[in-house]
């Protein structure tokens, strides 16, 4: 599996299975709130997401009307619904291959092994999309991935992968055909992926480690220091059995 700097092509192919989970209330006037979601499993694809970011858009849609989509793919949570655990912070809901092929994304595919685990200071990847979302006055979600790399796994158990972001010498937006530009905040990017890059039936692939479910931001005037500044923690991707019901280790 690749540690090193992605090329623009490399990028693009990390952030192909990511797409953000968007409602939206007159997007084009900016009334929107976003999260991310991860396809996973080629064979018969998978969307997840936080718990927290399928509840909070679910009951979005419920109380103020408005639609949730998956870039501009409209879907109904409650019908699509596989599996929410609260416990986890994970939820999984149905997807077909000809929905992921619409949207231009692929679904990503598990290292050797059901239950395998990423490596105590393994290269990793992250993407997703974050609170800068662009959504343009024709209602259309702007394409638009956050990705990092250099960064390293510090801690793996079971349940929990803790990623140190303290180095990260490459953290970029990534627009269309891989243009680059600073990134203002990370929140938002909840329900992203930690990956990797390997060879899958012949071609560079993403490879799903886990799904973010809490990154601390930089406290703002007058509240208190994260806890665990610099860390960015997720579920291993060995929580979420291939048909997205939910694994506790």
């Amino acid at each position: 599996m690749m540690n090193v700097q992605p090329t623009d092509e490399q990028a693009k192919i990390l952030g192909s299975c990511v797409a953000p989970l968007v409602w939206g209330k007159g997007l084009g006037q900016g009334v929107y709130s976003n999260g991310t979601v991860t396809f996973f499993n080629p064979e018969a694809p998978i969307a997840i997401t936080n718990e927290h970011v399928y509840s909070g858009l679910r009951e979005k849609a419920t109380r103020e009307g408005g639609k949730v989509g998956i870039l501009n793919l409209l879907i109904d949570l409650e019908e699509r619904k596989i599996a929410v655990d609260a416990e986890l912070d994970l939820a999984t809901f149905r997807v077909t291959t000809e929905e992921v092929e619409r949207i231009g994304k692929i679904a990503a595919v598990q290292k050797a092994g059901e239950y395998a685990l990423p490596e105590v200071n393994m290269g990793i990847f992250t993407s997703g999309f974050p609170k800068e979302l662009r959504i343009d006055e024709a209602n259309r979600v702007g394409c638009l991935s956050f990705q990092r790399s250099g960064l390293k796994v510090k801690r793996v158990s079971p349940r929990l992968v803790v990623v140190d972001t303290s180095i990260d010498p490459d953290a970029r937006i990534v627009e269309g055909a891989a243009k680059y530009r600073p990134l203002v905040s990370s929140g938002g990017i909840s329900g992203s992926a930690i990956l990797a890059l390997s060879a899958y039936r012949g071609s560079d692939w993403p490879f799903l480690l886990g799904i973010v479910f809490e990154e601390p931001e930089s406290a703002k005037p007058g509240e208190p220091e994260p806890l665990e500044p610099n860390i960015l923690r997720a579920r291993p991707i060995s929580c979420v059995n291939r048909d997205g019901t939910i694994h506790h280790p």
